[in-house]
This record gives C-alpha cells, structure tokens and sequence, in this order.
C-alpha cells in the first residue's frame, strides 16, 4: 500500500512537471499603458502585469512578445500565440480563439475643448461633419464597427498604429475626438484634462467587455480552462483588483470591480 502511494506521488510530479514543459507564448501591446518599462528597467503595464501574474500562476515556462495591436492580432491569427490581451472582442480572431473576459468597462469619449458642447450627446459629435475621429489600425479604440463604418464613408477617421499617436493627433488639432477606457484616459489624459485642453464624456449606453484571446490550435481544451481557471481566482483573492488599480483614477476603480 506504501509503495503504490509513493509510485502515485512520483507519477503525479512526473506528470505535473511534463506539464509545465510547454513553454506558453503570450502577446500584448508593446506601448503604454498596456507596456512600459520604467526608469530602473522594471517591466509594468496594465495587459502586461495581468498577463504575466496569469502566466505565472499556471506555472509554465513562457516567452513575451510586445508588439503592436495589428501585429500581434496577425501572429495570433497565424497561431503564434497562446494567449494575447488585453482586447476587446474582435471578430477577426474568433476563428482562432476563445475570448475570456476580464472586465466589463464604459468608454469614455475625449473631445478637444474647442470642439466640446456642454450637454451634448455623443451621437451629436458623429453628426457634426466637422468632426474627425482618431483610432487605431485593426480593431478600433473602443468604437463600434458599425460607427467605424459611417466614420469611412463620410471620410472622417484616421487611424493610426498605437493609442499614443492617436492622442498626439487629438493634441495638435488633427483629429477632434476619439473613445477611450479609463484606463488610456488615466494613462494619457490626466494631465491634458488638468490643463483644460481635452475634455472627457462618459458613454455609459457603451458597455464594452475586454479581457484575453485564447489559442485554440495551441492550447486544449483542458489548458484554455485552467487558463479561466487561474482568473477566476485572480479576481476572488483580490489580486487582480489590486494589479488594476494602479493605472487607474480612485473613483474609476469600481468599473473594474470583479
């Protein structure tokens, strides 16, 4: 009887540590507040700190791969990656994977002062013919596909490879308006909202999830489960609220409760 115990011990280590051989690739923005590394070399980031937390918990080895929104969705479509995120849903990746969601979040939509009307309703801004909005190539920052698609016939988006130039383009004038989360607006607006030369209105009709693609080619049915697995518990010890709040405002934290 001992010795079937310890025969039972020794091959569930086997097989633990077999496990933890595949080597898990996983792909996220390489620009803030997704990556950044800060002035010391330490590596932080929203998608990225959250990743690496999941990643860690599922006790394989992994390698990185920061790159742009375009990019990594390519790789991910050209099964290249295990898991990428953050993202919001894209049809374009459905066929290749499985979307956990992380949050459920409204956007926020940041308009130049001198294109602001108080009291106006966002769909005020997308009649206003005056009015080009910023977004980024593939998906989109928080804007409807069917938005997009009226943006393009009336010739009035202009997209670009990272969120960063779509705020440099709200900055100087080249586009008036364009979505956000609250997280990008605690990354890149606090300081332009502090000086009044932006302005943010609140879209609470727009509820959008965001959370993390699953490889289907790559990963089984059994690794996609531990992978909600190990999030799950993330959002119930508490850690996943606490990795968040950092790149956030104090009064926004609720939107990203579990």
């Amino acid at each position: 009887m001992r010795l079937a115990i310890i025969f039972a011990i020794l091959i569930g280590s086997l097989s633990a540590k077999a496990a933890c051989e595949k080597r898990y690739i996983f792909g996220f923005v390489n620009t803030g507040p997704s990556f950044m590394v800060s002035d010391q070399g330490e590596k932080q980031g929203h998608s990225y700190s959250l990743l690496r937390e999941l990643v860690e918990r599922i006790g394989c080895k992994s390698s990185e791969n920061p790159a742009s929104y375009a990019a990594n969705a390519e790789l991910f479509k050209r099964n290249g990656l295990d898991i990428y995120g953050l993202s919001i849903p894209d049809s374009n990746l459905e066929n290749r994977g499985e979307f956990v969601e992380v949050y459920r979040v409204p956007r926020w939509l940041i308009v130049r002062k001198d294109s602001f009307v108080p009291g106006a309703p966002i769909s005020s801004y997308f009649k206003d013919k005056k009015i080009i909005f910023g977004s980024i190539i593939g998906r989109g920052l928080f804007i409807k596909p069917d938005e997009k698609e009226e943006l393009y016939k009336d010739h009035r988006i202009r997209e670009y490879p990272t969120p960063a130039e779509v705020y440099s383009a709200l900055k100087s004038g080249k586009v008036q308006a364009a979505f956000t989360s609250p997280v990008f607006n605690y990354y890149f607006v606090r300081e332009e909202v502090r000086v009044k030369s932006l302005v943010t209105v609140l879209d609470t009709d727009y509820i959008s999830p965001i959370g993390f693609y699953v490889s289907k080619s790559r990963l089984s049915p059994q690794e996609r489960n531990s992978v909600r697995r190990h999030l799950a518990d993330m959002k119930k010890d508490g850690s996943l609220q606490s990795i968040t709040k950092d790149y956030l405002f104090e009064e926004d934290l609720k939107y990203y409760s579990p």
